[in-house]
Order: C-alpha cells, then structure tokens, then sequence
C-alpha cells in the first residue's frame, strides 16, 4: 500500500485525508475549522498539527494541497486565494519542512478534475472538463490526458468568460458579464431572493419564509410544490447553465463534463432541467465524488 495525504483548504474549513494510491479510496478523513480571522499563519500551524497526527497512524509517503486562489504550481505558493488570507505564502514549502515528506500544491479547480480522472467517474477518459459550482463557479480541464495548466498555472477558470454582452454584471475579475455572475449558486441565491421581494405573495417567498431565509434549495422546493415563479427563475437559469456549457463544449470537445457543487444535490432534479438546453454532444455528468473529488484530486496530483 501506498498512503498519500490529501489536504482540500476551504474558506469554512479544512478537509485531510489518507488515499490508497493504489486502490485510490480514502481509509480516513477528518477536518479543521478553517481560521480565517485568525491570518494565515494560524491555518498553517492547524493543517501541520492534524497531519501529524494523521502521520503517527498511517505511513505517509507524500502529501498533496489544493487551495482556492491563485497559484504558482511549480513554486508551490499560494500568492492570493480569495476568501482566504493568504498571500504569497509559500504553502507547499512549509508543510513539507513541518512533515518531512515531499508536499504539492495546485488549486482547487484543477484538484477537483484530478480526482475525477484519476479516483472518479472519468477513469479511462482522455478528455475531461469539470466545473465546480459555489459562490463562483471554478474549473479544471485534461486535455488528451493532461492537466491544462496556461500560463502561470492559470488556465482552467471556466468561470471568467463572458456570457452576456448587452446588460454585463460586473465581476471580481475585472470582467463583465461572466458566466459566474449568472451561474453560481451566490447568483441563484441573489435571483431568488429578488424574486420574493417582487412577489411576496408566491410559493416562493412562503418557501423562503418557512426556511428562514433563501438558499440554492430555496427555487427548487417552491417548483416542486407548483410555483409558476420558481420554475421561471430556474428556466432562466439552466437555459443560460447550458448556453455556457454549450459553449464549453464547443471549445473544448471534451468526452465528459463533471458538475460538483451544493447546487448538484438536486441529482436528476438538475440534470433533468439541464438537459433539454443542451447539445446532442455534450455529455454531462453530476460528481460522484461530490465534496470528496478536491480532496481525492490534492492526494493524488502526484500520480499525473
């Protein structure tokens, strides 16, 4: 057996994992709350402490990092992520030094593809795009049986590009109109939230009321139970989910796309809306690695 450490850094907490290389299962995991108030020194000091832990019961040989943000890969520095406070911070170093094992870093995006095709349910495909949908919307792509990386690592960030010329959002990346501004589960969320302000009388806003507020659920719900304004908001938003992925697919031609997300819980309730907008060839697939594809993509990054 060959045990690698996986750790998948979140903005809300920290998830580590022990991967057979070989069988390509995780044997244990476990988690840390993610201390963002606390700067990025306390973060590190919690993953060196838990993955010391972890190294006294299992024989780890290498350890791989996945991180929101933007990476330089081959220095293994973590130079902004975002929701996290780190910057130019040199995460694979450090861990590596603490643990004495060779450590790797990429971001998460790419993490989530690489467990995919090598754990997940695109073992055996050359071709492979996956979109990771949250509070933006992130990617990772093997081309021809390799990760594509861009320049600077940077390639993969299917959620910056532009979907919407003629009433473009702005967004964070200094683009306009980009398909994380109308795809996310944070632009559901807002969508949905507008909706019951408009109308305060529908299914929708007692949903919302019942649950105390509006989430990614919060539209599906109110559609199952009839809502005509819950099932305009989600053909708006699968017709535009497809157009992007159409748009993907065009691109890139890949044999699968993977979708993993909160959003994808739905099961066959997203699939089945997102269906129809599709093209014949696109082949779409929701993660059966789920919240576990990062974490399985971190371990074995180092077998690509």
């Amino acid at each position: 057996m060959s045990y690698f450490l996986g750790i998948d850094i979140g903005g809300t907490k920290v998830k580590l994992g022990v991967v057979d290389s070989e069988k390509r299962e995780i044997v244990y995991d476990t988690s840390v709350r993610t201390r963002v108030t606390a700067g990025q020194d306390a973060i590190v000091e919690d993953i060196i402490a838990v993955s010391k832990e972890i190294m006294e019961k299992y024989p780890i040989e290498r350890v791989g990092i996945g991180s929101a943000g933007r990476i330089d890969r081959e220095n293994g520095i973590v130079i902004t992520a975002g929701n996290l406070p780190f910057r130019d911070l040199p995460l694979a170093k450090l861990i590596s030094d603490a643990l004495g094992i060779p450590a790797m870093l990429d971001n998460d995006g790419n993490c989530a593809v690489i467990g995919e095709y090598l754990a997940g349910v695109a073992r055996g495909k050359k071709d492979v795009v996956m979109i990771t949908v949250g509070t933006g919307i992130g990617g990772g792509i093997i081309c021809n049986g390799k990760l594509l990386v861009g320049k600077n690592g940077r390639a993969g960030e299917l959620g910056h590009f532009v979907i919407n010329i003629y009433d473009p959002k702005p967004c964070a990346c200094g683009l306009h109109g980009c398909f994380e501004q109308y795809c996310s589960t944070k632009a559901l969320t807002a969508n949905t939230a507008e909706a019951t302000v408009f109308h305060p009388a529908s299914i929708l806003a007692a949903v919302a009321e019942e649950r105390g507020g509006v989430d990614g659920q919060t539209a599906f719900i109110a559609a199952e139970r009839g809502c005509h304004i819950a099932q305009h908001l989600l053909n708006k938003y699968f017709e535009t989910f497809a157009l992007a992925l159409d748009s993907i697919v065009k691109i890139f031609m890949p044999e699968l796309v993977i979708i993993a997300g909160g959003i994808t819980n739905e099961g066959e309730g997203f699939l089945s809306r997102l269906r129809p907008h599709l093209l014949p060839e696109a082949e779409v697939v929701i993660s059966p690695l789920k919240g576990d594809c990062g974490l399985f993509g971190a371990a074995l990054q180092w077998l690509l």
